[in-house]
């Protein structure tokens, strides 16, 4: 038995950003970064919203931490807005999602929503999100990654009404991404595909929208990375992305993610990178208790093999410099990490049960690899 749920109406498109529909509602949040300001990103959206009373949230933060959204909720609900609109990466969009789910509940702390378990009385405010970057799919996923850094620990939003009412995906607006957030934002959606095909949860609709995904990712990233004027790079990425984020929505992701959050914590490697470093050994490791889905999965993306594909994805990393990120910070014990590692919900949704002592040898793994470079 499954099921697919995905409320969030999707446009797509070259220049859809432009024309695209506007909240109905007469006080509205617009959540974005002062970057995005700075560049004129907002301009379009902000001057057809002139006649309406609009609240400008720029103090997006990456990896936004739970503590601060909290105290821009409780400055932001005396001005009764009705909807919300995030034009930005995912810190815009999950930053979003946590302030309509506060506003509409004054009674509400996310302190008290994540760490005590209390819930929300009212269902969140509408939002439309608007992806400037090629990487988390939080426009279109039930869920916002929060960062509790009082506790160390990552936190989520979630639920079926966390989902947006609206996606609007312009990879035009993805042309001046920089490089490190074109290849981190990138290895981000790869890495979502990978942990939706060997997710527990997987159903035929979540592998559909993560084969398609990879069939863009594997093949664009590395010319967009290499030419962020690339238009037909730029569009493949968004495509995968949205349909990476489409398929995570189903299954969430897994033990790669649950092995990031410690690693960008102590590390200050940037989330994309982070989930994407194991991927590799951690191919090799489902491969073993493969009943024909990584094996198909290979072969439609030109492999022999699990093996082959796992070599081709560290091709990948070291052309885009993944082992020199990797390097370049300073060093961590990361064994010491494992029950951090593990005691994400994700952890449990990978095919084959990872424990402490397979989590143990997949990071020394990856660390000797990542250590050796190319």
């Amino acid at each position: 038995m499954w099921s697919f749920h995905l409320p969030t109406e999707v446009l797509f498109g070259n220049g859809v950003y432009g024309d695209m529909p506007l909240p109905a509602e007469e006080k509205v949040l617009v959540v974005s970064t002062s970057g995005s300001m700075e560049r004129g990103t907002l301009t379009p959206v902000m001057e057809r919203m002139a006649d309406r009373s609009v609240e400008l949230f720029t103090d997006v933060r990456p990896n936004p931490d739970l503590d601060g959204i909290d105290a821009a909720a409780a400055d932001m609900r005396r001005l009764g807005i009705e909807a919300v609109l995030a034009v930005g990466g995912g810190s815009s969009i999950d930053t979003a999602k946590a302030l309509a789910r506060l506003l509409p509940n004054p009674d509400l702390s996310l302190s008290a929503n994540l760490r005590e378990g209390k819930a929300a009385k009212s269902p969140p405010l509408p939002l439309t999100a608007v992806p400037t970057t090629s990487g988390t799919g939080s426009e279109v996923t039930p869920f916002a990654t929060i960062w509790d850094r009082r506790d160390q620990v990552k936190r989520s939003v979630d639920g079926k009404d966390v989902f947006p009412l609206r996606a609007v995906v312009d990879p035009m607006l993805t042309l001046t991404l920089p490089r490190d957030q074109t290849i981190a934002t990138g290895m981000d959606a790869i890495s979502h595909a990978f942990e939706s095909i060997w997710n527990s949860d997987c159903t035929p609709v979540s592998t559909y929208f993560a084969f398609s995904s990879l069939s863009l990712s594997l093949d664009s990233l590395a010319r967009a990375a290499a030419d962020g004027s690339d238009l037909e790079a730029r569009e493949m990425m968004s495509e995968a992305s949205l349909l990476a984020g489409m398929s995570i929505s189903q299954t969430r992701t897994a033990v790669a993610h649950s092995m990031s959050y410690p690693i960008t914590m102590e590390m200050g490697l940037d989330h994309g990178v982070a989930c994407s470093l194991m991927l590799p050994e951690l191919l090799r490791y489902n491969a073993v208790a493969d009943d024909g889905r990584l094996q198909a999965l290979s072969m439609g993306l030109g492999y022999r093999g699990p093996e082959e594909l796992a070599e081709g994805l560290e091709d990948l990393q070291t052309d885009l410099g993944l082992d020199e990120m990797y390097r370049s910070c300073e060093e961590v014990d990361l064994l010491c990490l494992d029950k951090r590692m593990l005691a994400d919900s994700r952890a449990v949704n990978n095919m084959r049960p990872v424990g402490e002592e397979e989590l143990r040898r997949i990071l020394s793994d990856m660390d000797a690899r990542l250590r050796r470079g190319p």
